[in-house]
């Protein structure tokens, strides 16, 4: 059996099933042939011939059943296809032999009839080898030659010429069922390639099927991804945007706040220049003012004595404008980087000092305990007195609108540190805003009202404490 090719392994196994598919019908119509067979002929032969006979056939028919069921029940069909067609073969050349045979023990000498009767039956059973048997010719001839082979050479050795007739029709009838068993084994193997080619091409169609779902499904992942990936990309933007934006805002109004304080540096230089002009006109005052005194001490007249203490008048407020002026002149210089020994005492009384006519004005009530001429800190005396000018400036704003308006400065010596808490009765820091005190130019105050309340000394910053609450304590 060719196996090189899988289609033609398969033909080759359907062929062989073909001829188990159609054996019981075939053992059937055996049965009965034989059964006819031996009921007309045993009038005119040897009984014991006919039931030896029926014997051998109905072993044979009985063989091919068992051979047949076997066939069914078995896993191999296609595997051992070749094996299954010898076994078949095997017991379709003992059939044909019984039939051959038939045509010589049960052909009668002397009745035509009957000897007609054996060439019919025995052709009967040629043709219907040509239906079960011509999907594999090799069964069908060896079924075929063994059955009429036997009684055409019996019917020829009558040399009569009816039997001569007789023996010629039965050639010529053998060709004719030679002839429709190879056409019909031509249309079993064509129907049969044909099977295996659609069987080929809708195995070929499903695998196409299957790979374009498979394409389709990885299509539609690709695009889900894609989609996915197209929606992150859209949230990324709008996320960048909105940052933008927010940042944009934010650079905007660091903008303002930076405008703002340039704003009062510049007033803070004017301020300076002013107060350098108004030192000199001062200081003569003050001259004028001390020769009156000391010429006005050889004078006894009462009206002296109160002149004298215009004068002094005149004299003090001569010293607090300079001092003024001084404070004043010493914290617009920029301040440097220097540090050395400071008395906190000193930078305290000075930021007190600028920020009191302010404080007077609006009625707040600056309450400065007693500080320790010992609290002597390592630091910059400028940036400090900023930093305190600062406090005060932002409790004065805090305590505008309060019925109390009182701002307290105590100090601490904690061993090698000075604790310096500037309070207020103002109303306070939103507790959302606590977190961005120390950003710098941060500040909830209307433009033109004030800087931003953090401040730092080279680094070092304020630490905010909100203890009382709307009060506000900065240490």
């Amino acid at each position: 059996m060719p196996n090189a090719d899988p289609n033609i392994a398969t033909i080759y196994a359907e062929q062989v099933r073909h001829l188990y598919r159609g054996a019981r019908e075939a053992y059937i119509a055996t049965a009965i042939n034989a059964v006819l067979l031996v009921t007309i002929q045993h009038h005119y032969l040897s009984r014991h011939i006919v039931m030896a006979w029926l014997a051998y056939i109905g072993v044979v028919t009985v063989g091919r059943t068992l051979l047949v069921r076997a066939y069914w029940r078995s896993e191999t069909q296609l595997e051992h296809a070749g094996q299954w067609n010898r076994l078949y073969l095997g017991g379709s050349a003992l059939a044909g032999a019984a039939w051959g045979s038939a045509g010589v023990l049960l052909y009668p000498a002397d009745s035509v009839l009957h000897q007609v009767f054996v060439a019919f039956v025995i052709g009967g059973m040629a043709a219907g080898s040509v239906a079960v048997l011509s999907a594999r010719l090799e069964v069908f001839f060896s079924f075929f030659v063994l059955a009429i082979s036997p009684i055409a050479v019996r019917v020829a050795l009558d040399s009569d010429v009816y039997h001569t007739v007789m023996a010629i029709m039965i050639v010529l009838y053998s060709g004719a069922l030679v002839m429709t068993a190879h056409r019909f084994h031509r249309t079993i193997a064509s129907t049969l390639a044909l099977r295996c080619e659609n069987a080929d091409l809708v195995r070929h169609l499903m695998q196409a099927k299957e790979q374009a779902e498979e394409l389709n499904e990885g299509l539609k992942r690709e695009i889900n991804e894609r989609r996915k990936v197209e929606a992150e990309l859209r949230q990324t933007q709008e996320h960048l945007e909105a940052r933008a934006e927010e940042r944009s805002q934010e650079l905007q109004r660091k903008q303002e706040q930076l405008l703002q304080v340039s704003k009062l540096a510049s007033i803070g230089e004017l301020a300076t220049g002013v107060a350098h002009e108004l030192n000199n006109p001062l200081n003569n005052i003050g001259l004028i003012a001390g020769n009156l005194l000391e010429s006005l001490k050889h004078f006894k007249e009462p009206y002296v004595a109160s002149l004298q203490r215009n004068l002094s008048m005149v004299a003090d407020q001569v010293r607090r404008a300079t001092d003024i002026i001084t404070s004043l002149r010493t914290f617009g210089r920029a301040a440097g980087t220097q540090k050395g020994p400071v008395n906190v005492h000193d930078v305290v009384r000075a930021a007190a000092v600028l920020v009191a006519q302010q404080l007077r004005l609006h009625n707040v009530d600056l309450r400065v305990n007693s500080m320790s001429d010992q609290a002597i800190v390592h630091g910059n005396a400028l940036q400090l007195e900023q930093v305190f000018v600062n406090l005060l400036t932002n409790a004065h704003d805090a305590v505008r609108q309060s019925e109390a308006k009182i701002i307290t400065v105590m100090s601490t010596i904690h061993l090698d540190m000075v604790e310096v808490v500037v309070e207020d009765t103002g109303v306070g820091i939103a507790p959302a805003d606590l977190k961005c005190v120390f950003d710098p130019f941060f500040t909830t105050k209307e433009v033109g009202q004030g800087i931003p309340s953090r401040e730092s000394h080279n680094g070092e910053c304020l630490d905010l404490r909100p203890l009382l609450w709307p009060s506000l304590k900065w240490s």
